[in-house]
């Protein structure tokens, strides 16, 4: 059974070396993306926005970018780990691993949620600091294995798009509209820079 798990396991860590090659893309970019989202919306006009339900924008922010910057990262990186491989010919390679089609899928998937929990971790710290330079106390998880349940099953569903739109793309660039047609909308209209409630009954 362990020795099932090895090639496996290696895929996920190949997968997961392959994104660490780009600190850059990986963790500084959503930084700078991260400060500049909480600067503008998070401060700038955050003072001028009601409460949502009772909380500050600023703490009703935070979580929405921690799950945008998830689902974003994980669909990137199953989406760049296929079309890559498209045109390197290592899809080619995949099938003479000892591994099944779908334990390829669940490699890749998991090496997606591992790439976007860390971008969600690092934008957590960036908007958590923030948090406390605003209102000068720590803003905490109120319910940690809710957390982890969303980062893991929002992760794995996002990888997995991004593997069907690698899948499917015939180019670069219809693997980048591709991206564009789903998760752009699923991130503005998902109650990440406002209340789902207020964007009218038809999309609730």
């Amino acid at each position: 059974m362990i020795q099932a798990l090895v090639p496996f396991a290696m895929l996920v860590r190949r997968e997961i070396a392959r994104f660490l090659k780009v600190l850059i893309q990986t963790v500084v970019t959503p930084i700078v993306s991260s400060c500049l989202y909480l600067l503008v919306f998070g401060v700038s006009l955050g003072s001028k926005v009601s409460a949502q339900h009772g909380v500050d924008y600023l703490a009703f922010l935070i979580p929405g970018l921690v799950m945008m910057g998830l689902m974003n990262n994980a669909f990137q990186n199953a989406s760049s780990s296929i079309v890559n491989s498209k045109y390197t010919g290592e899809l080619e390679d995949m099938r003479v691993v000892p591994l099944t089609n779908q334990e390829i899928i669940w490699a890749i998937s998991f090496a997606s949620v591992i790439r976007g929990a860390l971008v969600g971790l690092i934008t957590y710290i960036v908007g958590a600091s923030f948090y406390f330079y605003q209102y000068n106390h720590f803003l905490g998880v109120a319910h940690p294995l809710t957390l982890i349940f969303f980062v893991v099953v929002g992760g794995l569903v996002f990888g997995k798009l991004g593997l069907a739109t690698a899948f499917w793309a015939k180019s670069f660039e219809q693997g980048a509209r591709g991206g564009a047609g789903s998760v752009v909308p699923l991130t503005y209209l998902g109650g990440v820079f406002i209340s789902i409630e207020s964007l009218g009954p038809f999309w609730t």
